[in-house]
């Protein structure tokens, strides 16, 4: 094997993601789109750290059949934008998967969403509110106010939190709450 056919290879793997965005957008040109398919091209933004695009892909469906689509399909979106620290779009995001009807929240979402709030400091009493949180009917709109929101919408869907879920949300909250002595 030469170091020639590595590259090759490894061109060809990096491209996969690619390949399958590329089948799932002509099978939409030629026919109707696919929860699958959109899900397909969904993933790959997600994978190219686009959660803008595939955010605004969902919204581009959003008159149509696939209007509600299901947590595997948004549920990516909303962990890029967490990881990203765009709180305010995943916020955005959060509301309307919580007011779709086939979206049912998980702990994993509900945990990494709300230490991603957390860790960017949005519960604390002293933190500036989250941009457009009010338009979206959350008063506060950040602290301790808005936690409580948040737990609650968690406590209506999950009834446990596995230990993986509660070990993230211990460690957004350290995060988050650092620099203000709280956290150990």
């Amino acid at each position: 094997l030469s170091l020639d056919e590595g590259k090759e290879s490894d061109r060809s793997d990096k491209g996969d993601r690619d390949v399958v965005s590329e089948v799932a957008m002509f099978h939409d040109a030629l026919y109707e789109p696919t929860e699958k398919t959109i899900a397909l091209l969904v993933k790959s933004l997600v994978g190219r750290g686009d959660a803008a695009g595939a955010e605004a892909l969902l919204e581009s469906i959003a008159d149509g059949p696939l209007a509600d689509l299901r947590h595997r399909t948004t549920s990516p979106i909303l962990k890029l934008y967490c990881e990203k620290g765009e709180i305010d779009a995943a916020l955005r995001l959060y509301h309307k998967m919580k007011h779709t009807s086939r979206v049912v929240m998980e702990a994993g979402t509900y945990s990494d969403f709300i230490a991603a709030v957390a860790e960017n400091g949005y519960f604390r009493s002293d933190s500036e509110p989250i941009d457009g949180a009010k338009d979206l009917g959350y008063n506060p709109a950040s602290g301790p106010g808005l936690l409580d929101i948040l737990i609650s919408d968690m406590a209506e869907d999950v009834l446990d939190i596995p230990e993986e879920s509660a070990r993230v949300l211990r460690n957004g909250f350290a995060l988050g709450f650092k620099e203000s002595g709280l956290s150990t």
